[in-house]
């Protein structure tokens, strides 16, 4: 994520930010009650992905 942060800031003004200038903060567990997000889910991948339909909706997407 800094990478393109980074190359998107110098894009728009040509200020160069050096990495440790880049920090982000993680809001997303304010907005779930705890214990109603399923933290036991397998880690999904593109190894996951079967041939058919779920092929053909990824690659419209």
């Amino acid at each position: 994520m800094a990478p393109a942060l980074r190359d998107g800031v110098r894009l728009a003004d040509g200020l160069r930010l050096p990495a440790e200038d880049i920090a982000c903060a993680f809001y997303g567990d304010l907005y779930f009650e705890k214990g109603t997000r399923s933290a036991d889910l397998p880690a999904w991948d593109e190894t996951d992905v079967e041939d058919g339909l779920e092929v053909e909706l990824l690659m419209a997407w």
